[in-house]
């Protein structure tokens, strides 16, 4: 190894400082609650859709940890939640002290500042700093679905945990790739069903309670009680769904009961923000036709998704995989007595998931399969 020339600054007597380096250039930000957030780990504030001001102080500092007198602007993020404002801070003679606001924090929230932004004739050093957590309670199943734009959701993009503890969380169907889950302590149909992608068949998970260790090797259920559930929050074609999931099950023996079917009728199934509360529940179609115009069959042959007509307004279903002997084609302009089936979206278009022959008026028995997310359309 070639040896390296002595620094300067040993040639120096008594000279500390290492040549090239400027001792008074922004190397540390100090970031501190001005006042304290009323959420604790142990009593944390409420998850919000509201802005929540938080008293924030921020100090540059050069690399001896002192004050420094400097002029620059900071970029705000907060993570995780949404910030609400500001997006930028101006450090003036090193410090800035004010007001930011965030919305949906959960869990451990942190506000972090960077100098990452060139301007007044300065270079970013890309120095960067968070606050101390400002806990916040987790959302429930309701408080992820709830949007006022139904191809969105607070927490998309989010690596997100739901809050289950406490409450009654169920799973209330099964599918090929998936199970979704209902928090039974809401009311029905106000976003309070949630669908979870687990891209196979989803394997049971037992919560650690010892005895019940030897129920990881059975299916999960309908029933089985939720203990925990993460994942990273997505809208899957408008839907919106946790997917790259962990959850637990259990111990919970007895089966709850699974809640019914909330029937819709043609002035809610044209109603996009009436069907968006209602997404990923059990819904029924009762007294409808299946229509006979092309116009309404159109994506069949590709998607397997058929027309039903509430009389004024379509919604479509798809059962090629769990009623294999039902054809709709064949039964064009018949009425029926319901149709049934977990609801979900594929960009405006309201769609049917019906679990097995029971979900489609009469009686079709033959090898049902468990079912599984509609398949994509093209965005209209």
């Amino acid at each position: 190894m070639r040896a390296l020339p002595l620094p300067i600054a040993l040639l120096l007597g008594g000279c500390s400082s290492t040549i090239g380096v400027d001792p008074h250039v922004l190397t540390f930000l100090e970031v501190t609650l001005a006042e304290a957030f009323p959420g604790t780990e142990e009593a944390p504030a409420t998850f919000t859709a509201e802005p929540v001001p938080v008293a924030v102080r921020v100090q540059a500092l050069d690399r001896d940890a002192q004050p420094l007198d400097v002029d620059a602007m900071l970029s705000v993020r907060v993570q995780p939640g949404t910030l609400d404002e500001p997006a930028t801070v101006a450090l003036e003679d090193g410090a800035w002290e004010g007001t930011v606001a965030l919305r949906y924090g959960f869990g451990p929230t942190r506000i972090w500042f960077a100098d990452d932004r060139p301007g007044g004739g300065r270079e970013p050093t890309w120095v960067a700093a968070v606050s101390d957590p400002l806990w916040f309670d987790l959302p429930t199943l309701a408080q992820v679905q709830a949007t006022d734009d139904h191809e969105t959701n607070p927490l998309v993009g989010e690596f997100a945990e739901v809050k289950v503890e406490g409450r009654r969380v169920e799973v209330t169907a099964v599918g090929a790739d998936g199970l979704w889950v209902t928090d039974l302590d809401d009311p029905p149909g106000d976003y309070n069903a949630l669908y979870v992608y687990t891209f196979n068949k989803p394997e049971y998970t037992a919560a650690d309670e010892g005895e019940y260790d030897d129920l990881e090797e059975r299916e999960v259920e309908v029933g089985d009680r939720v203990h925990l559930l993460t994942g990273i929050d997505q809208e899957y074609l408008a839907t919106t769904q946790i997917s790259h999931p962990s959850y637990e099950f259990g111990p919970d023996l007895d089966p709850g009961v699974p809640p019914g079917a909330i029937t819709i009728d043609a002035k809610t199934a044209c109603d996009d923000d009436a069907m968006e509360r209602l997404e990923a529940s059990l819904v029924r179609a009762e007294h409808v036709t299946i229509p006979t115009d092309d116009a309404s069959w159109a994506d069949f042959a590709e998607y397997d998704q058929w027309p039903i007509d509430l009389g004024g307004c379509t919604v479509w279903a798809e059962s090629a995989g769990t009623v294999p002997s039902w054809n709709p084609s064949g039964h064009k302009g018949e009425s029926l007595a319901w149709v049934q089936g977990m609801l979900s979206e594929v960009w405006g278009t309201w769609i049917l998931l019906p679990r097995d022959s029971s979900d489609i008026a009469g009686s079709w028995s033959a090898g049902s399969r468990a079912p599984s997310r509609p398949r994509p359309r093209p965005r209209p």
